[in-house]
């Protein structure tokens, strides 16, 4: 198919914008020769597909309506989050409803999202009113780029101007674009030298909000492999490998794979990274991988099932600079917590861990050692009441928790046995926690119990008593072995009150 530069379609495309200094070259789209682009720009042949470089543009309002219900239904507004609901006993005032409305242009600089990119933000001004309207959804619908506002139900657009015909000018959140074409070109220069240069398959991307974006391999690659990839990306883009887009007519070339099925009679673009590759791809590209800067593969790739692949994470351009920050801060604190110079947290911290190791390993023979004590002591505590041995302890220590109480009682604690070599019946209740002043109960850090016995009779009318002397700041319950945990503090007069609980399950 012959094509021509869009050099010659200049009056018809808005392209070699010079914003800020840059300039859309002459060749950067391709078109067929014989190819009369129309009024309305469909997408494929968009403003800000055609010239990455172009941040406003003035066109002309073709279509202001109401989405459909089905759309509306369960539209959330873009960019809000939910308030909590005031205290007050009066009702607060309903917030007014939102509805959704489409707006469709001549043409757009605003990208609708597609091919993996993030659709573009921006502003619309009707020029003969100055009102203003913020885009934050701009999607592809068939061959239409619609830009979706949510309003106020009692609001008409028109009233402000928005109608077919009038003039309109656009401008493009640039920032957010350019992080976009950085990231999105550079996957592209990414995923080729993987296929081309190592037979390695991208499944799919993703361009995350902010942060590193990943791909996904078909195969996992080596380590080498991966530090190959990022030092010839880097080469690449050194050089400023020229980029290009060659716009076919759908109806004369063979879909690709990935186009939608919806998307029917438009063009197929293919973006071309000079003498690497070439991919069918809607999104926008910088014209040259010399305006990505730079590009940071993070090593290691992670496993994704279904279908099985490899996730590489990667950050371009101004993400590198962003990422390098937030991983320095990270450092430059964990560096902090471990009192040492950054470049010494890896020894550092390995030490640390290593006392850490000792330490739990000391920990776990001072805590056997704890256990036999205490259950000495809980066993000397013991008397016989109403032919029942009852018994209780309590470790005055914050520390203290459910499962250390559990284990004093299941692995330490040995009900004494009688003259015939039987274990007598018998109930015993561990509490831990810190006691706190009458006047000072509410401030107290709470406390736990333990309550275990040869039977789950004895058992429930324990619990039975429990709920009746401390309901109120105990809470909890079980089958054959109660537990619960203390709401405030333990007070002294609380011990009394657990003594009378044991007499009382075995009377």
């Amino acid at each position: 198919m012959a094509v021509t530069s869009t050099a010659a379609l200049s009056a018809a495309l808005p392209l070699h914008s010079a914003d800020h200094g840059h300039t859309t070259p002459a060749d950067y789209l391709l078109l067929p020769s014989s190819f009369q682009p129309p009024n309305k720009r469909f997408v494929g042949l968009l403003a800000c597909q055609a010239d990455p470089f172009l941040r406003t543009l003035d066109t002309k309002i073709v279509r202001v309506e109401r989405a459909p219900v089905e759309v509306t239904a369960g539209a959330k507004t873009a960019g809000k989050k939910k308030e909590k609901k005031p205290a007050a006993t009066t009702p607060a005032p309903a917030a007014p409803s939102l509805v959704e409305w489409h707006f469709e242009f001549e043409d757009t600089v605003l990208f609708p999202e597609g091919g993996g990119q993030p659709c573009d933000y921006g502003t619309v001004e009707v020029v003969a009113t100055a009102i203003k309207l913020s885009f934050e959804k701009v999607v592809r619908i068939g061959l239409d780029a619609v830009h979706c506002a949510f309003l106020p139900a009692d609001v008409d657009p028109s009233a402000d101007g928005w109608v077919p015909g009038a003039a309109v000018r656009m401008e493009l959140a640039w920032q957010r674009r350019r992080d976009h074409m950085q990231q999105h070109s550079g996957q592209h220069l990414i995923s080729a030298i993987f296929e081309q240069e190592l037979q390695i398959e991208t499944h799919g991307w993703s361009l995350t909000a902010e942060g590193a974006c990943y791909v996904d391999l078909l195969k996992e690659p080596a380590q080498e492999q991966i530090d190959y990839v990022n030092k010839r990306a880097n080469q690449l883009i050194a050089e400023g490998r020229k980029v290009t887009v060659e716009v076919r007519l759908d109806a004369e070339h063979e879909r690709p794979g990935s186009m939608p099925g919806d998307y029917k009679d438009g063009v197929v673009r293919y973006v071309s990274i000079d003498k690497l590759e070439v991919n069918p791809c809607c999104g926008t590209h910088y014209p040259s991988l010399s305006f990505l800067q730079s590009i940071f593969i993070f090593p290691g790739v992670q496993q994704i099932s279904g279908p099985s692949r490899s996730r590489m994470y990667f950050a371009i351009g101004d993400r590198v600079l962003s990422t390098l920050a937030t991983y320095h801060a990270t450092l430059k604190e964990i560096a902090g917590q471990l009192a040492c110079g950054l470049l010494d947290s890896p020894a550092r911290l390995t030490q640390v861990l290593a006392q850490r190791k000792d330490a739990l390993r000391r920990e776990k023979v001072l805590c056997v050692d704890a256990l036999r004590a205490l259950a000495a002591d809980l066993t000397a505590s013991l008397e016989l009441v109403q032919g029942v041995l009852v018994g209780r302890l309590h470790r005055e220590d914050e520390s203290t928790d459910v499962d250390f109480l559990v284990s004093l009682i299941q692995d330490a604690f040995k009900p004494p046995e009688k003259e015939d070599g039987s274990v007598a019946e018998w109930l015993v209740i561990v509490s831990g926690g810190a006691f706190a002043s009458a006047s000072k109960e509410a401030s107290g850090t709470g406390g736990c119990l333990v309550m275990v016995g040869s039977s789950d009779a004895l058992v429930k009318k324990g619990g039975d008593g429990l709920k009746a002397r401390l309901g109120g700041k105990l809470k909890g319950g079980g089958k054959g072995r109660w537990q619960g945990k203390v709401s405030g503090a333990w007070m002294k007069s609380d011990m009394a009150l657990l003594d009378e609980v044991l007499r009382a399950a075995v009377a």
